[in-house]
């Protein structure tokens, strides 16, 4: 909102009155200290002491704009923030602060929570923070504020230069992440809640069996009803609250509860022994499901585009993909050689999309990583991707992912697909790596991350390719994941498996699944060449990847060994 709607919106003033007041009830600072900079600088100075500096100031922004007006999620929000970029000591120096910062949850964690939450007999719901960061203490240098001169108390007239100690881990501070993220642990701490190794911001309560993310100032809470229940008392007695609901808007994405039909002889895994568990009598069941949905999202995307095309615009063409024909252009050849129109604009649209991609639609995930990586570099093929990118998701917008369960906890797995397209870059014939990453069942399929990442150097074979996407997969997301799974279901975890006892089998997806007795973590690899130097833990062929990709491929072997994989 700018300074001249703020004046002229009643609403956005309110918003904003409200912001100020609440922060002085809570004594964000305190006022009753003041003094002239100038003194507290030479105090520290004579002292040897540390103190910091620096003004806080009033933003206001209208949240949920890109919903229609009147619509209740969308209304004015008033900010008091501190000034982070520009702190200085008492020897008027940049003052410097450690590179710490806060690290939140992960998207894919609250798939797993939304996971959990759709087990028989349990929910899954959300709650806000209350002003989180303001809940903390400022812990660190002593700092001062300057507050706005309109926002000063009438006694304060008197100084030339008035600042007050800041008290509360403010909006803005460098530090106020790190304090709010170290004091909301003391808290859940307090009640027994445990921290799940390898994921921040991630909790598990042993007695209870409930699943706690934390991102930010949102928090999802997944376990049987009652549990749930009590266990939201119980953090809102230390922490304050906006009172829990079913899951709604969560991270910029709607997420709506629901239930689903699923015809039991259409389902994918039809064919494997272990997924295929049908009951002749029973044609149609009915699971609980979570959509998510992130049409809003991608209708504010296509406005941004757009509003900053301007008089590039080009009305948008049907498009099946995102992708754009290698070959397309005219007479068959991309003129890159010719001017660009939209690389003024693209980093950010793109940032925008990049976000949307994250969170769900994994349709678009290569499509967007190939423009952001040329955003450095960007020609009039880069035009025309970035338009048919646009294009297909004007024509897709009310496109959904849906997850659902109907098993037990018992009955899932852990199911990583890795795969790349070899030399798929025509510019300098690198490979990218595709990772998908769910929890599958025989009644149960949830999405719980995606990643597109090209790889750092020119494969000699689809096998080389492969292998290195499947190092990446394992790596980043696979065995994370088992970290997580370990606490969801303790009496599935160590499962001691007998080496070489496997059973491949070929389901309608046709994809080759590899299953040993009871895995947990489950990768689905269609190479076949790939599968054999995986297990073997050598191959003369790929001695190199070692030095080119940095990929080792005993480890791989030793990994594919473990229990549960």
């Amino acid at each position: 909102v700018s300074a001249k709607e703020l004046r002229e919106t009643p609403a956005a003033r309110a918003a904003m009155k409200v912001e100020w007041d609440s922060l002085r009830s809570l004594r964000t600072w305190d006022e009753s200290k003041v003094r002239e900079w100038d003194q507290v600088a030479a105090e520290a100075r004579s002292t040897g002491h540390k103190v910091h500096v620096g003004r806080i100031f009033g933003i206001c922004v209208e949240k949920g704009s890109e919903l229609p007006k009147g619509d209740p999620n969308r209304k004015f929000k008033g900010r008091v923030v501190f000034q982070g970029n520009n702190v200085k000591d008492e020897e008027s120096m940049q003052a410097l602060f450690n590179d710490l910062g806060s690290s939140p949850s992960t998207i894919a964690a609250g798939h797993f929570a939304d996971f959990y939450g759709m087990l028989e007999g349990h929910i899954v719901q959300q709650a806000d923070a209350v002003r989180a960061y303001t809940q903390a203490p400022l812990m660190g240098t002593k700092t001062w504020v300057r507050i706005p001169r309109e926002e000063q108390p009438p006694s304060w007239r008197r100084f030339r230069d008035p600042v007050c100690p800041l008290l509360l881990a403010l909006y803005g501070h460098p530090d106020s992440g790190s304090c709010w993220e170290v004091w909301n642990d003391e808290q859940l701490r307090k009640l027994n809640f445990v921290a799940i190794p390898g994921w921040t911001g991630c909790y598990f309560h042993p007695e209870r069996k409930v699943l706690l993310v934390v991102y930010v100032d949102d928090f999802k809470m997944a376990g049987k009803a009652a549990d749930v229940k009590e266990m939201w008392s119980q953090i809102g007695k230390l922490v304050e609250l906006e009172p829990p609901t079913a899951p709604g808007r969560y991270l910029g994405c709607m997420h709506r509860a629901t239930s689903v039909t699923l015809d039991v002889d259409k389902l994918p895994y039809d064919g494997v022994s272990w997924l295929d568990t049908r009951d002749s009598s029973v044609k149609r069941v009915d699971v609980k499901a979570m959509v998510y949905d992130l049409g809003s999202f991608v209708s504010q995307c296509l406005e941004r585009y757009e509003s900053l095309a301007g008089g590039d615009f080009r009305p948008y063409t049907k498009a099946a993909t995102p992708f754009l024909a290698e070959t397309e252009g005219k007479d068959g050849k991309i003129e890159n050689d010719q001017p660009h129109k939209l690389g003024n604009i693209a980093l950010k649209v793109l940032m925008k999309v990049f976000y949307a991609a994250r969170v769900g639609r994994y349709d678009i995930m290569r499509a967007v990583t190939y423009l952001a990586r040329q955003i450095t570099k960007w020609t009039v093929e880069c035009d025309r991707r970035l338009h048919r990118l646009m294009s297909y998701l004007h024509h897709t917008k009310d496109l959904v992912t849906v997850a659902y369960v109907g098993d037990t906890i018992d009955k899932c797995r852990i199911a990583l697909f890795c795969d790349s397209d070899f030399a798929g870059d025509t510019s300098d014939s690198r490979s990218t790596s595709g990772i998908f990453m769910a929890i599958i069942g025989p009644r149960t399929f949830v999405p719980i991350s995606a990643v597109s990442k090209k790889q750092g150097c020119v494969s000699e074979s689809t096998c080389e390719a492969e292998i290195v996407a499947l190092a990446f997969g394992l790596r980043s997301e696979g065995l994370p994941a088992l970290d997580m799974w370990d606490v969801l279901s303790p009496s599935l975890s160590g499962v001691k498996t007998p080496p070489n006892r496997r059973v491949k089998e070929r389901s309608r997806m046709h994809v080759s699944v590899d299953i040993r007795r009871d895995p947990q973590l489950i990768f689905l690899e269609d190479n076949t060449s790939t599968i054999i130097v995986a297990e073997k833990g050598e191959s003369k062929q790929l001695r190199h990847v070692r030095r080119t990709h940095r990929v080792n491929i005993a480890w791989l072997s030793e990994v594919l060994a473990m229990p549960g994989v």
